[in-house]
């Protein structure tokens, strides 16, 4: 019942186990002459399994509650049969009172460890639920999910569920729901939401919610898959910090959302308007006319070539502060620069040449012969041999007195 789920019937009893280790579960309770008095959680010796025995199910209406949230089914620890509701976490807790035949999903919190669901909220027709707890002042009529965090989840943050009713909007820090017009109140996607009055920033790195000053409720949109959004008027970007979580949102001061564009790289690491390049969010002196990504790692305009290095604390000359890891090659040739084909799928090391200079992860091999320069497959990403017509290296090191003519990588 479910995806993924099994079921096993017992001597009138319903135990529980994941699809993947069915087998070794159900082999595991038919050997059992007498059935453990329920309820009973622990884990198999054989197979490390957890299962529960349900004595309480009425078989042919037993279900595991799902909600849909997009085109997708998720599971939950709810479970009920035609006469009571469980939540199921590490223990079997009935719920007294929830009536089956209303009682719906609204949606949970993942979290690690099967089968726990700490952060599932449902309702009924009295009441709302958290796990197997009322939550009292919550309304059951008006409760509805305003953003779930399997539909498009905030940038570096899981585990996001939003709720209103008539009086209050839950799960996003707010001081007070005044703040909001409930009625309208909808999300943007991201980690932005909007009423009627103004778009709302949810800064997950700090536990704030924002108003987006000047932004426009009617054309604001923010765009899948990147750390941009834009409306009439603005484009804007998230503030992340060192671990890359966002700390709020701000317009980017001069852009123009009349011509912006994504123009390559997850959550967009390069994007233009007709004036500025934008890196990771921040504005590069670079020329929007000319700028040609060359790959994930690196990205030039006619005059100088960036590269992607996460431990770089280059700080660009703009007021936005700190570059999330672009820094300039200094020395590079940006009429002449190119990559060479990733070695895997990490594209590590990332290799790369001008007329004069050979480069790894943004820096220079001194003696290397671009023209004659062949890297040695890397299939983790940890090797790092290459070599010309005349030497053989080791990152950017030349490995003195070794033939390239005959050298073969020791992990080769």
């Amino acid at each position: 019942i479910g995806a993924g789920i099994a079921w096993v019937y017992n001597s009138g009893n319903v135990s529980w186990h994941s699809a993947s280790t069915a087998q070794s579960a159900s082999n595991l309770i038919e050997q059992q002459t007498t059935p453990p008095t329920p309820p009973v959680f622990t884990w198999t010796a054989a197979s490390s399994s957890p299962y529960m025995q349900f004595s309480w199910a009425d078989s042919s209406t037993l279900e595991v509650a799902t909600y849909v949230v997009g085109t997708s089914t998720e599971n939950t620890s709810y479970y009920k049969d035609k006469n009571q509701v469980h939540f199921v976490s590490f223990t079997d807790s009935l719920i007294a009172g929830a009536d089956p035949s209303t009682f719906t999903v609204l949606g949970s919190v993942p979290s690690d460890g099967p089968p726990d669901d700490p952060n599932a909220y449902a309702k009924d027709k009295d009441h709302v639920y958290q796990d197997d707890q009322i939550l009292s002042g919550v309304d059951p009529a008006t409760i509805v999910t305003v953003y779930d965090d399997t539909q498009a989840p905030f940038p570096d943050q899981p585990g996001a569920l939003v709720l209103k009713d008539k009086n209050a909007i839950y799960g996003i820090a707010t001081t007070s729901s005044a703040l909001f017009d409930i009625p309208t109140f909808v999300s943007a996607g991201g980690p932005y939401f909007k009423d009627k009055n103004h778009i709302y920033c949810v800064a997950v790195g700090n536990g704030t919610t924002n108003v987006l000053e000047n932004a426009d409720p009617l054309t604001f949109t923010d765009i899948p898959d990147s750390d941009y959004a834009i409306d009439k008027n603005n484009v804007y970007v998230l503030t992340l910090n060192a671990s890359g979580i966002n700390t709020g949102c701000a317009a980017i001061v001069g852009s123009d959302p009349s011509t912006f564009s994504i123009v390559a790289g997850t959550y967009g690491h390069v994007a233009k308007d007709k004036n500025h390049v934008y890196l990771s969010g921040k504005e590069f002196p670079l020329d929007p006319n000319s700028l040609v990504v060359l790959n994930a790692d690196y990205v030039k305009d006619n005059q100088v070539v960036y590269y992607w290095d996460p431990s770089s604390n280059w700080i660009s000359s703009n007021t936005m502060g700190p570059s999330i890891g672009w820094r300039p090659i200094t020395g590079a040739d940006a009429k002449t620069s190119s990559v060479f084909p990733p070695l895997n799928q990490w594209n590590l090391p990332s290799y790369a040449k001008d007329a004069f200079h050979v480069y790894i992860n943004g820096n220079l091999i001194p003696a290397a012969d671009p023209a004659t320069f062949t890297p040695f497959p890397s299939s983790d990403g940890l090797d790092a041999y290459s070599k010309d017509a005349h030497n053989v290296y080791y990152g950017t090191t030349t490995l003195a007195g070794v033939d390239p003519a005959t050298f073969t990588p020791p992990s080769q």
